[in-house]
């Protein structure tokens, strides 16, 4: 649904899938991506039209999603039995990375965006996976003292807050 703010009004409603789970937007706003759980796909959202522009296959069950502040890159969490993180390249429209994550549910640029870092939690395994785009490898893996839901990044990655379930 889309709703403006200023007035508090719904400007419009896309029937986009089944079970959507997750939302991001790319840093200038013009592209919004969309995962839907029931059918397995990342849905591109035109903003300025507010149309649906483009499907992409996920080979797995999609949660919270994290653009790069440019737009060339979409990391969408994949549930069991897929346990990863997929790294997608949009102008190829494929996944160009498979990233092994146990039980992930989000992911997340740092505050203000990257073009180059994204987070993923590791739910069962109680740590938070930094990956460096440039290189498409995990850089380190942030232990935490539970199992990690909802999470941010200070923009200088000198702090993580987290929610812990359990």
């Amino acid at each position: 649904t889309i709703i403006d703010l200023p007035t508090q009004k719904v400007l419009k409603t896309l029937k986009v899938g089944h079970l959507v789970h997750g939302i991001c937007a790319q840093g200038d706003g013009r592209k919004a991506f969309v995962t839907i759980e029931s059918n397995n796909t990342l849905k591109v959202l035109d903003t300025k039209t507010n149309t649906i522009t483009d499907s992409i296959d996920l080979p797995g069950r999609p949660n919270e999603c994290a653009v790069t502040s440019d737009g060339r890159y979409v990391v969408v969490p994949l549930l069991p039995p897929a346990n990863s993180a997929v790294i997608i390249e949009l102008a190829a429209k494929k996944i160009v990375k498979t990233i092994p994550v146990r039980k992930p549910h989000n992911c997340f640029t740092p505050e203000g965006g990257s073009n180059s870092i994204v987070y993923c939690e590791a739910r069962d395994s109680s740590f938070i996976r930094r990956i460096d785009l440039r290189t498409m490898e995990v850089t380190n893996d942030v232990k935490v003292a539970g199992d990690p839901r909802p999470f941010i990044v200070t923009a200088d990655e000198k702090t993580l807050y987290t929610a812990l379930s359990g």
